[in-house]
């Protein structure tokens, strides 16, 4: 059995978007869990693979020039090189070459850094990132007496 993440919307006029995590064979049958969940009252969006590990809840954090800090799932890395591994080898599933990363990313942050800095670009993140503004306390009493004034 395998957990999948199925995320639909209500069939109702609030067309509330809600999302569960069922064990399943296949997406066919987490499909038909659902439906028997909420009585076909539901109309499936996505559905795909949830993997149980410490890993949904980590974040890569990188401050950026914009003196923003961005935080970056692990997973979205994880994904991309599990992708990467299915894609070249012709006989490893999506599923399994995913196994192989969280084992590997589990107990190996060097590998996860690693993976995102040599193998991805800031464009294959971005969408997935979270900005976070910095907390600077600013001494403005400071900056006026001895910073730089123009009058224009």
């Amino acid at each position: 059995m395998r957990k999948f993440k199925v995320t639909f919307y209500t069939n109702d006029r609030t067309r509330e978007r809600l999302s569960e995590i069922v064990e399943a064979v296949d997406e066919d049958n987490a499909e038909l869990a659902i439906f028997a969940m909420y009585h076909d009252s539901v109309i499936v969006d996505e559905i795909f693979d949830y993997f149980d590990t410490p890993l949904n809840d980590k974040r890569i954090y990188v401050d950026m020039p914009d003196g923003l800090t961005y935080a970056i799932p692990v997973m979205v890395v994880a994904e991309h090189k599990a992708m990467k591994m299915a894609r070249y080898a012709d006989d490893l599933l999506f599923y399994d070459a995913m196994l192989q990363v969280l084992s590997e990313f589990e107990n190996d942050e060097w590998a996860i850094k690693h993976w995102a800095t040599g193998e991805m670009y800031w464009q294959d993140v971005k969408k997935h990132a979270v900005i976070f503004k910095k907390k600077v306390e600013v001494d403005y009493q400071l900056h006026w007496a001895n910073g730089k004034l123009d009058i224009k």
